[in-house]
């Protein structure tokens, strides 16, 4: 079974290598200095080969004819890059650029011929099968040239991504760490300037013996326009959370083959039969008519299926050094070919100069495209790799600044009922006491001021960090008693992670009792279960039910959503039969 699903996924990686292949032929760069000496290579090996051996015709003319050729589709290309393709849009590209190969890449082979005869090099030339044969050749070039350029800015940019997020990943803790730490310092320096000044002026009104009315003024003043504003300011950066963003690192280096690698990803056989089986096909038809394309068709097909059978049998699952690899793939590229080629020289009535040519173009045909195609192989196979990394260490880079923001937000909310629950509290007792005592009554002035020294030390001393979870999961129950029965289960991994992460106990709580009062408040709810589970080690998962009505979709984003927004990785809340499902996952 284990083999069935590796060659699944191989042929799925092969079937992706000719997607992959036309998107980035589609690209608008592909026409530079490097397709051109690729090209011309290329080209240069086919006049060797289907002109001057073909014709035993040594002409230094040859070269002429290449040359002059060459330098005429190279003036086609500059005034197709220049004038055509700026005009066309992206959808049109990958379409374009094949019609300009066909395009080129015939005249290029109709030219050669056209000079060959006015040169005396050949008496007869077939000028259709020239320009036919040249617009094949032209789709193949740029197909590979782009496949083996794409493949290589696509493993580089894989590479360069996986850097940046491990680096960013290393640096996450304690960076955020510190952001975390400056984010505190500044939202308490904050505070401190913005009320403590007040308080201390007061303090010394009260002292003074300042009158009654002028005290209440200034205290009033101070929760209007001090730590009200604040709490709001405060409140909305909790719901909001702090954005933490990655950048890509760019770097201008080339990246080389892996050293290692798994030698089964130098093949396909499917991309073989993609590319070869026109080629060979057409030197067939060019030779023998008919027969000869049937039987470069079953060569084609018999070489591909004896690759596939090395690259299963022969090539090892695990991977191996860049040399070991290919040194398999020639060995595989020398042998598969020969029972083909042997079906070439036996089908084919082939004349004796025939019988020398035909295969060995085909063969150069077989082995050109197994060790040009392999490096595109690979470095697909290793990008594919690199990108289940990459998603791998995302998700990790997530956890982290998700645990960051679930902290902050922790903070940010208990200074927040801090301000509210302290220090407004303790201001607006003092303002009440001095609006119902008179003002010679020394003991009223003394819990006036100690009204006062408790906002300030509330400012001055960092809040709780300590939450019981297991306490406050009863308080709950207890608040809601006889309006709501709350039943909360949690399993014993969870509630150990939980006893031992205060951040995320709090969150936890959090969560609850925002559930529960949103289930009775707008959903007139009279039972919730929640269940509290762990997962993976790494996150807290809730599932939270209730028996009230369905919730409203066209609702607005309240702070609830905007909590479960900013603390959690993912939630989500829907209707599943008469019960109404809130889910949600917290990283520890």
């Amino acid at each position: 079974m284990a083999d069935f699903l590796l060659m699944a996924k191989h042929k799925t990686v092969a079937a992706n290598n000719l997607v992959l292949t036309w998107n980035r032929v589609a690209s608008k760069h592909l026409w530079g200095s490097g397709l051109f000496w690729f090209s011309a290579t290329i080209f240069g090996a086919a006049t060797f080969l289907m002109d001057f051996l073909r014709t035993e015709n040594g002409s230094w003319l040859w070269a002429i004819t290449y040359t002059v050729s060459l330098a005429f589709v190279v003036g086609l290309v500059l005034l197709a890059k220049h004038f055509f393709l700026p005009a066309l849009p992206d959808r049109a590209l990958g379409a374009a650029n094949l019609l300009i190969a066909i395009v080129v890449g015939g005249l290029k082979n109709l030219s050669v011929g056209i000079m060959a005869i006015a040169l005396g090099l050949e008496a007869e030339v077939d000028l259709w099968f020239r320009y036919v044969g040249g617009g094949l050749m032209g789709v193949a070039i740029i197909s590979v040239y782009a496949a083996i350029t794409g493949s290589r800015s696509a493993h580089a940019q894989a590479i360069r991504r996986l850097v940046a997020i491990r680096s960013d990943l290393l640096g996450s803790k304690e960076n955020l760490e510190l952001l975390l730490a400056e984010e505190l310092e500044r939202l308490q320096e904050k505070s401190r300037e913005t009320v403590l000044p007040k308080i201390e002026q007061i303090s010394k009104l009260l002292k003074n013996a300042t009158k009654t009315s002028e005290l209440i003024e200034e205290i009033g003043d101070t929760v209007k326009n001090r730590v009200r504003p604040l709490m709001q300011e405060i409140s909305q950066s909790a719901a909001a959370g702090l954005s933490v963003t990655t950048e890509l690192a760019v770097t201008n280096e080339k990246v080389a083959m892996p050293k290692r690698f798994v030698a089964r990803d130098l093949i396909s056989p499917l991309a073989y039969l993609a590319y070869d089986i026109p080629a060979v096909a057409f030197l067939g038809y060019y030779f023998q008519g008919i027969d000869g394309v049937l039987a470069g068709t079953l060569a084609t097909a018999t070489f591909a299926g004896f690759m596939w059978l090395f690259k299963y049998l022969l090539f090892p699952r695990r991977a191996t050094s860049r040399l070991v690899g290919f040194a398999l793939l020639s060995l595989a590229g020398l042998l598969a070919p020969v029972v083909g080629l042997y079906l070439i020289g036996g089908l084919l009535p082939l004349d004796a100069h025939q019988s020398f040519l035909l295969p060995l173009i085909c063969w150069i045909v077989y082995l050109v495209t197994v060790v040009v195609l392999a490096p595109v192989f690979v470095r697909d196979a290793e990008s594919q790799k690199l990108e289940e990394l990459i998603e791998t260490e995302n998700e990790s880079l997530a956890k982290e600044i998700a645990i960051f923001e679930q902290k902050l937000w922790v903070f940010k909310k208990r200074w927040l009922f801090m301000l509210h629950g302290t220090v407004q509290s303790a201001l607006t007792a003092a303002l009440t006491r001095l609006q119902t005592f008179a003002e010679s009554d020394p003991y009223q002035v003394s819990l006036v001021q100690a009204d006062l020294e408790r906002a300030e030390r509330a400012l001055q001393t960092l809040p709780a960090n300590e939450i019981d979870f297991e306490q406050s999961s009863k308080d709950l129950k207890e608040a809601w008693a006889g309006v709501c029965a709350i039943t909360i289960d949690v399993d014993l991994r969870a509630s150990r992670a939980l006893a031992g992460n205060q951040g995320s106990a709090y969150c936890v709580n959090e969560i609850l009792k925002e559930a529960v009062g949103n289930a009775v408040r707008h959903g007139s709810a009279t039972a919730v279960l929640a269940k509290i589970t762990r997962d993976k080690d790494d996150f807290i998962d809730l599932v939270i039910q209730n028996d009230g009505t369905a919730p409203n979709k066209r609702a607005k984003k309240g702070i609830g959503s905007r909590m479960l927004d900013d603390i959690t990785i993912k939630w989500s809340l829907g209707r599943s039969g008469k019960l109404t499902t809130l889910t949600a996952r917290l990283p520890l």
